[in-house]
């Protein structure tokens, strides 16, 4: 190689390492928008992808793609009742998410022969406001109970929620005062 091909391919190196970086963040903002259904309202999916991928990046330093993450237990700490397969699509969709980012993912119950130390686990709480779901989303260090990262979001209530949830349409509510 001559030296003019060797500085031009270093001079090369940082254009493309840039390209590299603006090439995943737009494939991300592409995924997360393709599961909106629309821009001021995202999907329960894309809330629950974006979590995950929140817990992901703030447990980077702590955890990698070997540690294995077991989808825990949630709870309704709220008022409104709700039916439990609301909580249980949260958490397959976290799980599905964590997969796609390339952890090994399971669930609390021991399955033989299949991830029997797990080193992070992933619980959460939910309560229902007047137009969202509230998420708190904790992932912690089993054993030592080491909090590895947390986050916190909404999900807006709109059909898929209120079906999983078997929760009754209130958008019109304020007209007739019903929700006092």
């Amino acid at each position: 190689m001559t030296f003019k091909t060797l500085l031009l391919i270093a001079a090369l190196i940082p254009v493309l390492a840039g390209c590299e970086a603006a090439m995943f963040a737009t494939a991300g903002t592409q995924l997360h928008k393709k599961f909106s259904d629309d821009a001021a309202r995202p999907s329960m999916q894309a809330q629950n992808y974006m979590a995950a991928d929140t817990l992901a990046m703030t447990a980077r330093h702590k955890i990698d793609r070997f540690t294995p993450i077991r989808i825990g237990s949630f709870k309704n700490i709220g008022e409104t009742p709700i039916d439990d397969k609301l909580g249980e699509a949260i958490g397959q969709e976290l799980s599905e998410r964590f997969i796609q980012l390339g952890y090994k993912v399971g669930q609390m119950q021991k399955e033989p022969g299949y991830m029997t130390r797990p080193d992070a686990i992933l619980k959460w709480n939910y309560k229902i406001d007047r137009n969202n779901v509230n998420v708190d989303l904790i992932m912690f260090e089993e054993g030592s109970n080491q909090l590895l990262a947390k986050t916190n979001y909404d999900i807006p209530i709109k059909r898929r929620v209120r079906e999983l949830g078997h929760l009754e349409d209130t958008s019109m509510n304020y007209l007739f005062n019903l929700d006092n």
